[in-house]
C-alpha cells in the first residue's frame, strides 16, 4: 500500500516537470561572462523554490557567483543531512548538433524512451531537483522528518573557486552528519550507484620558450632547439612502456582497493566492455596489469589535455616555433599529495629542457582524493532503499572525476559525502543533446524520499 508521501510525490510529478523546464530554460553558464545575470536568476530560482517548501534561505557571495544556504525546520533529536548541488551549466556549443534548442527544454521520446531534453537536465539541475521534489512531497504530506540543509553553488563548472571559502566561513551552520550529492551517474542502466571514492586533481600549464623568434626551418633546422619537440620529449618520458608513470615517489600513498569492493567492481563486465566501445575505441591504455574499472576509479593517471605551438592557421609555414605550451592534468587517488606531485613534475620537466631555453609553469588547481566510509549507517540505509526502488543491488563505485566541494567538506567539516546520482552514461553530459530519463528523475526523487524517511522512523517533533 502506498503511503501518503509517495502518493503526494507521484501526484506532483507533472508540476515538477514544469518546474524543471523553467529551471532548465535559464542559461546559467558560469564560464560565459555575458550570462552573469542568468546565473543570478538561477540562484534566485533555487532560493525561491526552497523557501516555498518551508526552508529558510540566504544568498552568500565569497568572491564569485552566489551560493544558496538553506535550512529546513529544526527536528529535535533527528539526524542532520547537508545536500550539495550546483545551478550552473556547461556552454551549449555546436548548436547545429542539438536536435532541439539547448535552453528550450521539453519532454520527448528518444529511441522510445521518455526523456527530459536540455542543457543541465542531468548535470546538475535535474538531479538537484530530485532531492528538492522529495523534500516537497514530505513537506506537503507527513512533514520533513529530519534536519536538512542545502548548499547550492554556481561555480562548479569552473572548478568551484569560491566553495572552500563558503564552507570555511559558514562551517558552523553547515555542520551535519553526512553530505548527500546527486551529481554523478549510474555505472549501468537501472543499477543504483553510490560513489565510495573520488579521484583528486592536479592541473598545470607548461610553456617552453626557445629561440627569440620563429626561425626558418631550412636555415636553422637540425641546429636550433625546437620548443615543441622539447616539450613533447619531456612529457613522453613520464610514460613507461607498461603504462605506469615515471615520476619520483608518484605512487606513494596509493593503496589497493579492498577485496570486498573490487570483487563487485569486477562483476561489471558489461560496463567495462561498453565503456571504450561507446567512444569508438577498443584497446585500453594505462597500466597493463589493471582492469579498466580500476584504471578509471582507483588508479592515478596523467593526461595531456592540450598541446599547441607554431602556426595554427590555414596553410603551411616551415618554421621552428619560438614557444610551445601544454595543459596537463593528473587524477590522484588515496593519500597522494598534490603539492609533492606538482614539485616532482616540474623538476622532471626542468631536467629535460636545455639550459638555454626557459620553462614557465602556471598552476591550475589541486584537489586531494577522498574516500568515504561505506559502512556508516547512512550508506547502509541508502543501499537498502535503493534496492527497494530499483529492484537491483546497489553498487559501491569509484568515481574517476573530481568534485572540489567533496574535499572541502572533508577538510572543514570532517564529513563524508554520499555520491548518489541517477543519470545514465548516455545522457550526453557536457555534450550536445543532454538529457535526463524521466524514469531516472521519478525514481531518483522516490529514492531520496525513502532514504530521508528511513533516517527517522518516528513522527517528527519540530522545535518552535
Amino acid at each position: 500500500m502506498k503511503t501518503s508521501s509517495i502518493n503526494k510525490l507521484e501526484s506532483n510529478f507533472d508540476s515538477a516537470i514544469l518546474r524543471l523546464k523553467e529551471f532548465l530554460s535559464i542559461e546559467s553558464i558560469s564560464t560565459d561572462i555575458s550570462k552573469l545575470s542568468d546565473c543570478h536568476a538561477a540562484a534566485d530560482w533555487v532560493f525561491n523554490e526552497l523557501n516555498s517548501i518551508g526552508f529558510r534561505s540566504k544568498k552568500v557571495v565569497e568572491g564569485g557567483l552566489p551560493a544558496i544556504i538553506s535550512h529546513g525546520p529544526v527536528v529535535k533529536g533527528a539526524p542532520h543531512v547537508l545536500f550539495y548541488g550546483h545551478y550552473d551549466v556547461q556552454p551549449a556549443n555546436d548548436l547545429d548538433a542539438w536536435i532541439l534548442p539547448p535552453f528550450q527544454p521539453d519532454v520527448v521520446y528518444r529511441n522510445e524512451v521518455k526523456i527530459i531534453h536540455g542543457r543541465g537536465a542531468a548535470d546538475d539541475k535535474g538531479q538537484l531537483l530530485t532531492f528538492i521534489e522529495a523534500c516537497r512531497a514530505l513537506y506537503e504530506s507527513t512533514g520533513i522528518p529530519i534536519n536538512i540543509s542545502f548548499l547550492i553553488e554556481g561555480e562548479e563548472e569552473v572548478g568551484s573557486p569560491s566553495i572552500e571559502n563558503v564552507i570555511n566561513k559558514y562551517q558552523n551552520e553547515l555542520k551535519a552528519d553526512v553530505v548527500f550529492i546527486s551529481d554523478t551517474s549510474m555505472v549501468e542502466d537501472n543499477t543504483p550507484t553510490i560513489g565510495c571514492q573520488l579521484r583528486g586533481f592536479l592541473g598545470e600549464i607548461i610553456t617552453i620558450k626557445g629561440p627569440s623568434h620563429e626561425l626558418h626551418s631550412g636555415d636553422y633546422g637540425g641546429a636550433a632547439h625546437n620548443p615543441a619537440a622539447l616539450l613533447v620529449r619531456a612529457i613522453s618520458k613520464i610514460y613507461e612502456d607498461d603504462g605506469s608513470l615515471n615520476l619520483k615517489d608518484f605512487y606513494k600513498g596509493v593503496d589497493e582497493v579492498p577485496f570486498e569492493i573490487l570483487k563487485d567492481w569486477l562483476k561489471l563486465d558489461a560496463f567495462a566492455d561498453f565503456y571504450l566501445e561507446s567512444v569508438g575505441l577498443s584497446t585500453p591504455s594505462g597500466e597493463k596489469d589493471r582492469h579498466i574499472i580500476e584504471k578509471i576509479w582507483s588508479r592515478p593517471c596523467f593526461e595531456i589535455n592540450s598541446i599547441f605551438s607554431g602556426h595554427q592557421g590555414a596553410g603551411f609555414r616551415t618554421i621552428i616555433p619560438s614557444t610551445a605550451t601544454a595543459k596537463i592534468s593528473f587524477r590522484l587517488v588515496d593519500d597522494q599529495d598534490p603539492d609533492h606531485i606538482r614539485a616532482v613534475f616540474r623538476k622532471h620537466i626542468r631536467e629535460n629542457i636545455p639550459g638555454d631555453c626557459n620553462v614557465f609553469f602556471e598552476s591550475y588547481g589541486a584537489v586531494k582524493a577522498v574516500k568515504m566510509n561505506c559502512h556508516s549507517s547512512e550508506f547502509v540505509l541508502a543501499q537498502e532503499k535503493l534496492r527497494e526502488v530499483w529492484g537491483r543491488k546497489c553498487v559501491f563505485a569509484g568515481m574517476g572525476g573530481s568534485i572540489p566541494a567533496v574535499s572541502s567538506f572533508k577538510k572543514h567539516l570532517g564529513l563524508d559525502s554520499m555520491l548518489l546520482g541517477f543519470s545514465r552514461s548516455n545522457d550526453n553530459i557536457h555534450s550536445a543533446n543532454e538529457k535526463f530519463d524521466y524514469e531516472c528523475f521519478t525514481k531518483g526523487a522516490l529514492s531520496w524520499m525513502l532514504i530521508l524517511q528511513g533516517m527517522k522512523v518516528t513522527p517528527p517533533e519540530y522545535e518552535i
